[in-house]
């Protein structure tokens, strides 16, 4: 069975695998900017300041990526290992491709390498708790997207970098879950 073209291309969104084909579901268009306010709570401020919040933020997204890598690498067992590190639309696409991964046989070797831009675009309160938005490359060079048989699933030409907006929230630094990431501009 082949994968379906909307797993096959969030694959290759984010394995930048130019042999995969079809549209990214996860791919919005770019967004106006929410306006930065301190995030506070009637208990008091999350985060002293935008380092801390970026800090804190960059961890989350690191957790989610080593869970996700070891979903990928097991063929997409132990998906319920995403439900801490994920919420919202990303929990629910990364869901979806590990029940790919598991249907067609497919897994990733190598890990991704992450070069994060330094700047918050988006850091405000709302009353979900924090929510952090911040732009990211990843580096797949190191990443390999293999069929049942072990074969590559990768074109030896692929670009090997793609950047991401991404949006992490929580009520705590340490509750802080992947909500969302898209594809956005070319920055890498």
């Amino acid at each position: 069975m082949a994968l379906t073209p909307r797993p096959v291309a969030r694959l290759a969104a984010v394995l930048c695998a130019g042999a995969l084909i079809g549209t990214l579901a996860a791919c919005t268009p770019d967004e106006p900017k929410p306006t930065k306010t301190p995030a506070a709570t009637t208990d008091g401020p999350i985060f002293e300041s935008d380092e801390e919040a970026f800090e804190a933020a960059k961890a989350a997204y690191e957790r989610f990526h080593e869970v996700l890598a070891d979903v990928t690498a097991s063929g997409g067992q132990g998906e319920e290992n995403l439900d801490e590190v994920a919420t919202g639309e990303e929990l629910e696409l990364a869901r979806k491709d590990a029940a790919e991964y598991r249907e067609v046989g497919a897994h990733t070797s190598g890990r991704i390498e992450l070069d994060y831009d330094t700047d918050i675009q988006a850091f405000q309160e709302p009353d979900r708790g924090a929510v952090i938005q911040f732009t990211v490359c990843e580096d797949v060079s190191r990443v390999d997207l293999l069929d049942s048989a072990g074969t590559s699933l990768v074109e030896s030409d692929r670009d090997p970098t793609t950047p991401f907006e991404v949006t992490v929230e929580g009520t705590t630094p340490d509750s802080l879950k992947v909500s969302r990431r898209w594809m956005h501009g070319s920055f890498c």
